[in-house]
């Protein structure tokens, strides 16, 4: 029977692209396993990096208790490692990495799926692998989960060749923690990890895969060799020539769990700080900014003279000012001013002009021999202050709150795995372990009291991050009032320039009036002249000698009558020209509001 389940093995192996389909034990139905196949073939192309892949394998042989690793970069050689005409190692962790978080991962489809068919992981575990691969933005965000799958007690599937016993304890979770992240712009990246374990509860034989954005883990899980190394063979007439102390070996695997759920929290912390920090940055400026009240001002120092940065009303009474874009240490770049930003295109110029103003220094009103240190800074004006603030700083704490947001959620979905971790041992009996020197309580309950710590951390880090968020929602609320204030200061400066224009145009009006006055009695007084010079010129009336104006003149009716034959018609014309102007205007004006009034009419319902 056995030899038939290894043959079975073999032949499932054979046929490796048939993966979930060729597991021995299926406890999903057909439809299902086939769905998990052909999602895992559509999406290879995202998840897999076909050229120089790579699987890591690290193992331990309990005849020797050491951990060798290996490196696999073809499917020939894992053919012959996974073939090697022994049984399993005692331990075997293989770890299936890629350049970063956002990249395929370093393992072909072929060498995937013909290590999950003779290891016979479980299909549930390829949903967790769907979060892995090449993606713009993070899939399945927040994502974690534990699920098992256990033959407790079944020897129907046992190959003794390969040491199995076909009763095993098997689980997986996939879980998200930060990591550090130096050259982003945001530092920290919430990054998964997809872990499975296979556990023989007669041979104490071992299976870990690791599936995760580097090899970060794989460190973790190197540092720790030396706790997690099987022990030697303690008995000689054992069945198992690679066969070990059970318990040993099950301790073992606690501690690798305690691994795994260290690196979900051991970042929390410094996350915390670094948005608390982000957070202080802009509402701190925001609660500190002297907006309604006259600040204290140091002493004026002459390489300030020209220097148009206010600092900010700080608890010791001085000014400091803290950087806006230190948040999340964005560059604004070069930018319209700030008060500009809420203006039209064609106004920005205009409040340019008044901002310039407003931030102009005073001249000097000291003797030049005056000291320096007895002059005093003006005072910036309200609208400076308020130039501090602006869109891109209720854009950073929309950013921030996200963040946090999306932390809460990942320490809470990260805490219920830990949980579900610590329900799924603590209704195991215990009768399913070997004996052993230490009882299986003892195992167990420092594994708990481990998991209770790492809970009550994270949960303190969720309760931080709530009050963070909280203290963004005021932040937000106060930031917004800010810019609403500065908004009407926008308005009222313009409706100030408004009246100071209407009030020069009234001016500029009476001036051209009193100008109109002069040239209309100037005209009054030399019109009679021009007219008699202009008539007496005409040639109507003739002197006879030509030189003097007492001698004989005589009327030319002639010349008169050609005066008025020219001077009358042009006139006539031009009224009449004038006059058609006038009536085609009003026409058209006519003409609009008819039409206007027939569309009216024609909407009324």
């Amino acid at each position: 029977m056995t030899d038939y389940v290894y043959d079975q093995l073999d032949d499932a192996y054979r046929r490796w692209e048939e993966y979930p389909e060729n597991i021995l034990r299926q406890s999903r139905p057909e439809r299902v396993l086939k769905g998990y196949r052909k999602r895992l073939k559509d999406e290879s192309g995202r998840l897999f990096k076909e050229s120089q892949p790579q699987l890591v394998f690290w193992e331990a042989w309990r005849a020797e208790g050491k951990f060798q690793l290996k490196a696999i970069r073809a499917p020939k050689i894992l053919d012959d490692h996974l073939y090697p005409d022994t049984k399993d190692p005692g331990c075997r962790h293989v770890f299936i990495e890629a350049n970063n978080s956002r990249a395929p991962l370093n393992c072909s489809l072929r060498m995937l799926q013909s290590l999950f068919t003779f290891q016979q992981v479980e299909p549930s575990f390829l949903d967790y692998l769907h979060t892995f691969g090449d993606q713009e933005e993070p899939i399945d965000a927040c994502l974690c989960h534990f699920q098992s799958d256990d033959s407790l007690g079944s020897s129907a599937l046992a190959i003794p060749t390969l040491g199995r016993s076909g009763s095993s304890m098997r689980l997986s979770y996939l879980l998200r923690a930060p990591e550090h992240v130096p050259e982003a712009e945001w530092k920290w990246s919430i990054r998964q990890a997809a872990v499975y374990l296979s556990f023989d509860i007669k041979t104490g034989r071992t299976l870990w895969i690791t599936i995760k954005g580097n090899n970060l883990l794989r460190e973790h899980i190197c540092e720790e060799a030396p706790n997690l190394e099987p022990s030697p063979s303690r008995s000689s007439g054992s069945d198992d020539k690679n066969g070990g102390d059970i318990n040993d070996a099950f301790e073992a695997t606690l501690k690798t769990h305690l691994v795994y759920f260290r690196w979900c929290e051991e970042n929390w912390r410094w996350l915390v700080r670094d948005v608390e920090d982000a957070v202080r940055r802009i509402s701190t400026k925001a609660k500190t900014a002297p907006i309604g009240r006259v600040p204290h001002f140091e002493p004026f120092r002459p390489e300030q003279q020209h220097s148009q940065q206010w600092a900010l009303y700080s608890r010791r009474h001085q000014f400091t000012q803290p950087s806006v874009n230190d948040a999340f240490n964005l560059d604004p770049g070069n930018q319209p001013s700030q008060a500009e930003r809420f203006l039209p295109p064609q106004k920005q110029s205009t409040m340019s002009s008044v901002l310039s103003l407003l931030k102009r220094e005073p001249p000097s009103l000291s003797s030049e021999n005056s000291p320096p240190n007895k002059m005093k800074a003006k005072p910036p004006g309200k609208m400076l202050v308020l130039e501090m603030f602006n869109l891109s700083d209720l854009q950073k704490l929309n950013v921030i709150a996200e963040r946090v947001e999306e932390a809460i959620l990942t320490i809470k979905l990260d805490v219920g795995v830990i949980q579900d971790c610590r329900a799924y041992y603590g209704s195991m009996p215990c009768s399913n372990l070997a004996p052993g020197p230490d009882s299986f309580a003892q195992r167990t309950g420092t594994f708990f009291r481990q998991l209770q710590y790492l809970v009550r951390s994270l949960e303190t880090r969720q309760t931080q991050l709530e009050s963070l968020l909280r203290r963004l929602d005021e932040g937000k609320k106060l930031l917004e009032s800010i810019l609403q204030y500065r908004n009407l200061q926008v308005s009222q400066i313009f409706a100030e320039k408004a009246q100071m224009s209407a009030k020069n145009t009234e001016l500029i009006a009476a001036n051209e009036t009193s100008s109109m006055h002069i040239i209309t009695v100037v005209t009054l007084v030399f019109l009679p002249g021009t007219f008699v010079s202009t008539f007496f010129g005409s040639g109507v009336l003739q002197w006879n000698d030509g030189i003097s104006i007492d001698s004989t003149w005589q009327f030319r009716g002639d010349a008169f009558a050609l005066f008025v034959e020219v001077c009358v018609p042009l006139m006539v014309g031009i009224a009449l020209i004038w006059l058609l102007v006038h009536w085609n205007i009003e026409r058209k004006a006519r003409l609009e509001l008819q039409e206007a009034i027939r569309m009216k009419e024609s909407h009324v319902p």
